[in-house]
């Protein structure tokens, strides 16, 4: 015990000469020794943690536990991220639909990246393994996205179209097959604004002027967010949004006073519009 004493403080005063703390570095290595946990106690480790932090929806829920149960417990076992190379992890998803490997790598990715550095241990993210194999496509949600707005090139062209005949009304032959508008012309509108602002329909309808902030060129909505709860969330004005809005009479607290019945009968015109023009539907109204 004596000549181990004078070790551990040898070995001590040596970390130290170096800048090293002792404490830090016994307890780096004791976590290296330890075996690392399997990838499913982690999933639901994180699983608990979310649910009981009313994170994630009963819906999410439901389905992690579908992938954990049907497709994941099988091939992970008892495995750690250390113990699975990556042709291993092709193997998996080139055996399972496109839409489940993908929805299980998100849930293994979620899992590897709630985990401290030294948790991880200098493996890597599976998620990033199959990327770089081209097994799972990259988002397109943070790429820039150019709007078409060609009817013949896009069904968004083709909505465009549709609004416009709504607005003025459409009357092949001599006959009216679509009315137009009321000389209210906020029904349509209120639609342009949700097209240019990406807003639920609720959203937009409940916008009050009072969250139109001309000064700061912000507008602020309820938006319905995850377990039923509101989300309080402010959209920058662009110029099209501020045309738009100076448009608009106040004739009330809201700035679009229609119900959500007059969105819904807009929306059934203007979608019957868009099938009479589809080169696969009849040509009839």
């Amino acid at each position: 015990p004596i000549k181990q004493a004078f070790q551990a403080h040898a070995d001590n005063y040596m970390m130290f000469q170096n800048g090293q703390n002792p404490n830090e570095e016994r307890r780096k290595r004791q976590q290296a020794e330890a075996p690392m946990d399997s990838i499913v106690s982690m999933i639901e480790a994180m699983m608990k943690r979310q649910q009981r932090m009313e994170l994630v929806s009963p819906k999410t829920t439901k389905l992690r536990n579908g992938l954990l149960n049907n497709y994941l417990r099988l091939f992970l076992g008892n495995k750690t991220f250390e113990d699975i190379t990556p042709r291993q992890w092709e193997s998996f998803l080139m055996d399972i639909p496109n839409a489940v490997g993908k929805n299980c790598m998100k849930l293994i990715s979620t899992t590897y990246n709630s985990l401290s550095p030294k948790e991880q241990r200098d493996t890597e993210n599976p998620m990033k393994i199959a990327r770089r194999r081209d097994l799972i496509a990259e988002d397109n949600s943070n790429r820039d996205i150019v709007m078409d707005v060609t009817p013949d090139n896009s069904e968004l062209g083709l909505w465009f179209k549709a609004l416009e005949l709504y607005r003025y009304g459409w009357s092949p032959d001599d006959d009216y097959v679509i009315p137009p508008t009321s000389e209210n012309d906020i029904h349509w509108k209120c639609l342009l604004f949700i097209l240019l602002t990406g807003v639920r329909h609720d959203s937009a309808l409940s916008l009050t002027w009072d969250n139109v902030d001309y000064k700061n060129h912000t507008m602020t909505f309820d938006e319905k967010g995850r377990m039923g709860k509101k989300n309080i969330v402010t959209f920058p004005m662009t110029d099209y949004h501020l045309v738009l809005l100076k448009s608009l009479k106040k004739e009330g607290k809201t700035v679009f006073n229609i119900t959500q019945s007059h969105i819904e009968k807009a929306c059934i015109r203007i979608g019957m519009l868009m099938c009479y023009w589809r080169d696969d539907r009849p040509k009839v109204l």
